[in-house]
C-alpha cells in the first residue's frame, strides 16, 4: 500500500491529485524533533490531517482499525466504527468521528492515533495497553516530517506550517458547503465549475431550474418546499467569507452566498 503524508489535500473534483497536492512523501529522513509542539495544537485547532473532508457519522463511541482487536461490550453496532485499513473511496472524517468517541484502537503510528492523541482521546494498542500521549505526538511528528511540502498554486518549496494554513483555509470552505442543499438559477454552461465550487469533500449539491422547488433534496429542503421563493439562486454580489483559492488555476474567487427565504 502506497504510503500518503499525513497533512494531504482533498481530492477536489476534475483537478489532478499531483496539481492540488500540498505534499509528497519523502524517503529522506527529516528531524521529528525540529516539528513543534506549536505546529501540533494548530493541526489540532484546524482539524487538519487525514481524510478531514470525508463525510460525517454521527453516535460513535468506539473508533477502531480494522484488524486491531477491542472489548466493544455494552456498545451497540451503530455505537462503533472500524475504519478499513486502505483509504476508502468514500472516506469518513477521522476528526468528526474521534471528537465524538470515548476511546480509539490502532496502532501508535496510525492516523487514528495520531489525531486521537491530538484530540485528548484514550489510544488503545493491539495489546489493548493506553498508548502514552506523549508517544502519540512523537508518532505525529514522524508523520509530519515524512514529507516535504509545497505550494500548490506555484510549485515552490513550503513548509508544514504554510501546508496547515492552506488546508485549514479549504477546510473552512469545505465545511461552509455542507449545508447547501441544492443550487438553482444558473446557466447550463455554469454549472459544471459550480459542481467543483460547491464541492464539501463528499457530494456536490444538484442543480435545478429557478422555478423548480428544492422538495426534499436534504438540508433544509423540506421547510423550503411552498411559495415562490422555496429556494433563490446563488449571489455573486458579495463576498461572505475570505477570498478561496483553488487549485484549479491561480485566480482568487469569493466563495457564493446562498441566500436562505425571508
Amino acid at each position: 500500500m502506497k504510503a500518503r503524508p499525513f497533512l494531504r489535500s482533498p481530492p477536489f473534483p476534475g483537478i489532478a491529485r499531483t496539481v492540488a497536492a500540498v505534499s509528497i512523501v519523502n524517503d529522506a529522513v527529516h528531524d521529528a524533533l525540529a516539528v513543534p509542539d506549536s505546529l501540533l495544537d494548530q493541526i489540532a485547532q484546524a482539524r487538519v490531517g487525514g481524510t478531514f473532508w470525508g463525510h460525517r457519522r454521527d453516535g460513535v463511541k468506539l473508533v477502531a482499525r480494522a484488524g486491531c482487536p477491542f472489548d466493544g461490550q455494552g456498545l451497540g453496532p451503530a455505537e462503533i466504527a472500524i475504519l478499513p485499513a486502505r483509504e476508502p473511496s468514500r472516506p469518513v472524517d477521522p476528526w468528526s468521528l474521534l471528537a465524538q468517541a470515548r476511546s480509539v484502537h490502532a496502532p501508535v503510528e496510525d492516523e487514528l492515533a495520531i489525531i486521537g492523541g491530538l484530540l485528548g482521546v484514550p489510544v488503545h494498542g493491539p495489546d489493548g495497553t493506553v498508548i502514552a500521549p506523549e508517544r502519540l505526538r512523537d508518532a505525529a511528528r514522524q508523520a509530519i516530517a515524512a514529507a516535504t511540502y509545497r505550494d500548490c498554486f506555484n510549485g515552490a518549496v513550503a513548509s508544514a506550517e504554510d501546508a496547515v494554513r492552506q488546508l485549514a483555509d479549504w477546510r473552512r470552505h469545505l465545511d461552509g458547503n455542507r449545508d447547501i442543499a441544492a443550487a438553482s438559477g444558473m446557466a447550463l454552461w455554469k454549472r459544471e465549475a459550480m459542481r467543483r465550487f460547491l464541492w464539501d469533500g463528499d457530494r456536490s449539491p444538484p442543480s435545478f431550474p429557478l422555478q423548480r422547488h428544492c422538495d426534499g433534496q436534504g438540508g433544509q429542503g423540506d421547510r423550503w418546499r411552498s411559495g415562490p421563493r422555496a429556494f433563490l439562486p446563488i449571489c455573486w454580489k458579495k463576498p461572505v467569507r475570505r477570498p478561496f483559492r483553488s487549485p484549479a488555476s491561480k485566480m482568487v474567487s469569493y466563495a457564493p452566498r446562498v441566500l436562505a427565504p425571508h
